[in-house]
């Protein structure tokens, strides 16, 4: 059983909401990275469009930046591509088309090409977690995780 100090999802729910937004603000002072997430997730609480806003506020912030080179800025639309779950960033590519010109094109086609060669590790079957249930029985986390990176 794991320690009450553990840094993990139960210990920190048991600290509750308010704790939890204290902290929050408290790591993300000074660090425009870190309130970027919290302040993207306000936004989409009060509506998509707000949401969306929102990401045209910061992909202009981009499009502007000078500290970024194509193939830092390719690297980050690889990321944030990846890690789209709820459509959030399906057109990125398109809008940053622009900004990534032929070299950050080529370095993210380059980096996808890399990610469709990697397969995921099935762990051992008692290992395996379900995470849903389909038509088919149960659907575990490692065939969702291929499947994203398939559809990636």
């Amino acid at each position: 059983m794991a320690s009450n100090k553990t840094l993990n999802t139960s210990n920190l729910e048991a600290l509750g909401a308010a704790r939890l937004a204290e902290l929050l603000m408290e790591i993300s002072e000074g660090n425009a990275g870190a309130k970027r997430r919290p302040r993207l997730e306000l936004a989409g609480a009060q509506s998509p469009a707000e949401l969306v806003k929102e990401i045209r506020k910061r992909l202009a912030m981009i499009a502007l930046s000078t500290r970024t080179g194509p193939e830092q800025l390719g690297d980050q639309v690889f990321n944030a591509s990846t890690r789209n779950d709820h459509g959030q960033f399906d057109h990125l590519i398109q809008a940053l088309t622009p900004a990534l010109g032929p070299v950050g094109l080529e370095h993210l086609k380059q980096r996808v090409i890399a990610l469709s060669a990697e397969s995921i590790r099935r762990p051992p079957q008692k290992e395996r977690r379900v995470v849903a249930w389909g038509s088919g029985g149960r659907l575990y986390a490692d065939e969702i995780a291929e499947r994203s990176r398939a559809r990636r």
